[in-house]
């Protein structure tokens, strides 16, 4: 990624990781954080995601940003109007498309949030969770507010989805952001 910031984006000064306030080759500068998009849909999509009031992630400058994947890999197909290609290669075929959109959040008891969705003019839905480069799923700490969301909403909405044996609460803590999204799995949608 600091090869590519370097030698295609031209780009030879380092970004800051807000967190750490440390400077690393794969970040952008903050004020070029549009470069992180796609060259040929940049403008196109940098006027979708202001029109779409698109709330971009506070590390959205990082090469490494789930987020610019997201959009870059979807963008281009909602803007040529291939999606349908995607269906296909999912296996949903037949089917006609209602809405697209980006940082869906679903209103629940929890507001969860899935980094691309479509809703099929059947009714169907395809929730999309992108990563890009991370090596987990949103672990949480082991606290009452959990245990509680846990009792009130996740327990019957992964009833019968983990392997058998496993805790289901140790397990939607250790993978939190997956599980919730494993939780809207259904055979309806």
């Amino acid at each position: 990624m600091a090869d590519y910031k370097q030698n295609v984006l031209c780009i030879s000064e380092n970004g800051i990781w807000k967190r750490n306030q440390k400077e690393y080759s794969h970040i952008l500068p903050v004020e070029q954080y549009h470069l992180n998009l796609l060259w040929n849909y940049r403008e196109a999509l940098m006027a979708y995601i202001e029109a779409q009031r698109i709330k971009l992630h506070q590390d959205f400058h990082h090469l490494n940003s789930s987020q610019a994947a997201c959009l870059n890999f979807f963008y281009p197909l909602i803007q040529e109007n291939q999606i349908y290609l995607l269906l296909l290669l999912l296996g949903v075929e037949g089917e006609g498309v209602d809405q697209c959109e980006f940082e869906k959040v679903i209103i629940n008891e929890e507001g969860t949030n899935f980094d691309f969705y479509i809703k099929l003019q059947s009714g169907r839905q395809l929730f999309f969770e992108i990563k890009f480069s991370e090596n987990e799923f949103g672990k949480v700490k082991d606290e009452d507010k959990y245990r509680q969301k846990y009792e009130a909403v996740y327990k019957d909405r992964l009833a019968g989805k983990l392997k058998s044996g496993l805790s289901e609460y140790q397990t939607l803590i250790q993978n939190y952001q997956l599980l919730r999204n494993i939780s809207y799995v259904s055979d309806e949608n």
